[in-house]
C-alpha cells in the first residue's frame, strides 16, 4: 500500500471469545450508568421531597413511599441488566468479521466493503448513533451476520 493511499482489503474474522467479552464490557457500562443514574435521580427527588415535607409523619410517609419507589425502580433496571448480559452470553458470534469498508453515501450511512471470499457489498448500516463521515471515507467496521453494527473510527491516512 503505498503513503497516502487506503484501498479495499477483504474483511478478516473476530475471534468469537474476545468478540463476546468486548460486548459483556459494553451492557456492563451502558447499564451501569443507566442505573447510576437512575439511582442519582430519584434519590435526589426522594431527598427533596423528604425536606419539602414539614411534619415528621408525611416525612416517614414520604420517606416509605420514594424509598419503594427507588427499590422497584432499582429491581427493574438490574433485571434488564441481566437479560442484556445473559442474550449476550448466549447468542452465537459465528460470523464477526471486522476490516476497512469506504462510505458510499454519508446519510443515510452506507459503506461498501469487501467479504472475506472477495465479493464486493454495499450495505446501510443502521446504527443509532451515526455522526456525520464525508462521502468516500475509509472506515473501520466491525459486520456480525451480514449486518454492520459497529463503525470503530476512520482510517487515518
Amino acid at each position: 500500500m503505498e503513503l497516502g493511499r487506503t484501498e479495499l482489503k477483504p474483511l478478516s474474522k473476530l475471534d468469537s471469545e474476545e468478540y463476546r467479552k468486548r460486548k459483556v464490557q459494553e451492557v456492563w457500562k451502558k447499564n451501569g450508568l443507566a442505573t447510576l443514574g437512575f439511582c442519582l435521580i430519584a434519590g435526589a427527588i426522594m431527598i427533596g421531597m423528604m425536606i419539602v415535607a414539614v411534619d415528621r409523619s408525611k416525612m416517614i410517609l414520604a420517606g416509605v413511599f420514594y424509598g419503594g419507589v427507588l427499590m422497584i425502580g432499582v429491581g427493574a433496571y438490574i433485571f434488564l441488566w441481566l437479560c442484556a448480559l445473559r442474550n449476550v452470553k448466549n447468542k452465537k458470534y459465528d460470523a464477526v468479521y471486522e476490516g476497512v469498508a469506504q462510505v458510499v453515501v454519508a446519510y443515510p450511512l452506507t459503506v461498501q466493503y469487501l467479504k472475506p471470499d472477495g465479493n464486493k457489498v454495499v450495505s446501510q448500516a443502521d446504527l443509532k448513533d451515526q455522526h456525520a463521515i464525508l462521502a468516500g471515507r475509509f472506515i473501520k467496521i466491525v459486520v456480525e451476520d451480514e449486518r454492520v453494527v459497529e463503525i470503530k473510527d476512520e482510517v487515518t491516512i
